[in-house]
C-alpha cells in the first residue's frame, strides 16, 4: 500500500519542479554597419537590432566595418523559474553587460553575466 502511494507522490513533485532557465539575447546599437560573432554564428547588419543568443554561448565580439561611428552591444541574460510548485518566489529578473566602441573599426567583447544564487566571495 505505501509503494503505491509513493509513485504518485513522486510524479507529482517532480511535475511541480520548475528548473530555472536562461534566455540569452543581445541588443545592438549602432549608426554604422558592423560584423561578429554571436554566440557560435556570424552576424553581419547596420544599424541596431536584437540577435538571439544560444544559452551554451552567450558572447558577442563585433566589429564595426567603417572609420566612423559607434557600436554598442548589451548582452542580456533573462533567467525565470526556480519555485517547486508554487512554494518559494519565481526569481524572474534579467542581467546584462555592455560594451561600446567608437574606434575606428572599433572592436568590442561581452558576455552575458553569470546568475549566481549564492555569495562567491568569503565573509
Amino acid at each position: 500500500m505505501w509503494k503505491l502511494l509513493c509513485v504518485p507522490a513522486l510524479v507529482l513533485v517532480v511535475m511541480g519542479c520548475e528548473a530555472q532557465e536562461n534566455d540569452y539575447y543581445a541588443t545592438v546599437e549602432s549608426d554604422t554597419e558592423w560584423s561578429g560573432m554571436f554566440g557560435n554564428r556570424t552576424v553581419d547588419g547596420s544599424g541596431s537590432t536584437e540577435v538571439d543568443l544560444p544559452d551554451n554561448s552567450a558572447c558577442v565580439i563585433a566589429h564595426m566595418q567603417t572609420d566612423t561611428g559607434f557600436l554598442t552591444v548589451t548582452v542580456m541574460s533573462h533567467v525565470t523559474g526556480g519555485s517547486i510548485m508554487g512554494i518559494g518566489g519565481r526569481d524572474d529578473h534579467e542581467q546584462q553587460d555592455t560594451a561600446t566602441t567608437e574606434a575606428s573599426h572599433g572592436m568590442v567583447a561581452v558576455c552575458a553575466p553569470v546568475y549566481q544564487t549564492e555569495s562567491s566571495y568569503d565573509e
